[in-house]
């Protein structure tokens, strides 16, 4: 509540000085949908210690924002000393700005009869700040919480019920991805995986309509597992490989050679050492093509990405041979004294001999 208070009539009789008038002013409810305040207002003339006056005429009138809200005329009997009369009073609206803030320019004019023991003429006034309203949903804030191959998680706060849309790397910001909120998380998906991505919420207030816009928050999508190695191994021999980014999804090994898969495999490790079956090494054998054939190596994280790595097989350990376009593995058995003896060969790479059995 507010008083604006004039002391002592203008224009006014002996005892003019004795008088004040006193605009009183405060603040009802608020209506949100019309972004509104009620104002009660009273204008009362209060007289002093000395003073009294007979039957004086007055114009009166009350004003805010230079909108009259009130005027009237009519005759006053004598007050006694140190009393209040009031002239009018009722109640008004003032709209608020858009962003929830209004000052009020509160007067009043009280204009009496000239006379003897007139009390004058009174022009109170004076300027009343009203309670800010809470016209947005401030973002209180906003950030990625954690991100996956291709979502992100988005957390958020704001400072009234909103809904919250969510713009990616500046695209449109489309439906809201919350409703009737305040605080919380979602999910964004579609994402390129190991890309840092730009994101912005905007909270649009549920009340009015009204909406804020955050800046730009950032979240890097994490990358999908790949093989950083893959050892070259003699036919029947175990492969070692090292992997990356295991976490990042449920990932699978597929070996290939050509467009015939070799196996896969599950549960694997950072440094894993792949060892065929014999079934497998049956595989195998039949594809191979020469002394050394390429091999290729396979992660897929969730079925879909993928990552490679080339590696040989190499034929060293057996004696083989090549029968219908395919390397079968042989053994060499000299007879002697009408006894078959299993024999040693070795062969010779790059000025060494090598023992093949």
């Amino acid at each position: 509540m507010a008083d604006f208070i004039q002391n002592g009539g203008s224009n006014g009789g002996s005892y003019a000085s004795y008088f004040s008038a006193i605009l009183s002013v405060w603040e009802g409810a608020y209506d949100e949908s019309t972004n509104t305040r009620t104002l009660g207002y009273k204008l009362v003339l209060r007289s002093g210690s000395a003073g009294r006056f007979g039957d004086y005429s007055a114009l009166f009138n009350v004003a805010f924002d230079g909108n009259i809200v009130n005027s009237g005329s009519g005759r006053y009997t004598s007050q006694s000393y140190n009393t209040s009369q009031t002239i009018c009073e009722g109640t008004t609206t003032v709209k608020y700005n858009d962003d929830g803030n209004k000052t009020v320019a509160c007067s009043a004019t009280l204009d009496f009869q000239s006379g003897t023991y007139s009390p004058g003429d009174f022009s109170p006034s004076g300027n009343l700040p009203l309670t800010t309203v809470q016209r947005y949903a401030e973002i209180n804030n906003c950030y990625v919480e954690s991100t996956g191959l291709n979502i992100a998680v988005i957390r958020y706060a704001v400072s009234k019920a909103a809904n919250i849309y969510c713009s990616i790397d500046n695209g449109a910001w489309g439906n809201p991805r919350v409703s009737n909120t305040v605080n919380g998380a979602f999910t964004v998906d579609g994402l390129s995986p190991n890309v840092q991505h730009s994101f912005r919420i905007l909270a649009k207030a549920v009340d009015s309509g009204l909406d804020r816009a955050s800046n730009y928050f950032y979240g890097t999508t994490k990358d999908y597992a790949k093989i950083m190695s893959a050892s070259d191994c003699n036919y029947g021999d175990d492969v070692n490989l090292t992997f990356a980014n295991l976490t990042n999804g449920d990932v699978a090994l597929n070996v290939m050679i050509d467009d015939v898969e070799i196996c896969k495999r599950t549960g694997l490790t950072a440094n894993y050492t792949l060892t065929f079956s014999k079934d497998e090494l049956s595989k195998i054998i039949k594809l191979l093509k020469n002394e050394s054939t390429e091999i290729t190596y396979i992660a897929l994280t969730n079925n879909v990405y993928q990552s490679s790595k080339n590696a040989l097989v190499v034929l060293i350990k057996n004696l083989y041979r090549k029968e219908n376009g395919h390397w079968r593995k042989s053994r060499l058995y000299p007879k002697k004294d009408n006894v078959f003896h299993k024999v040693k060969l070795f062969y010779k790479v790059s000025g060494e001999w090598r023992n093949t059995v």
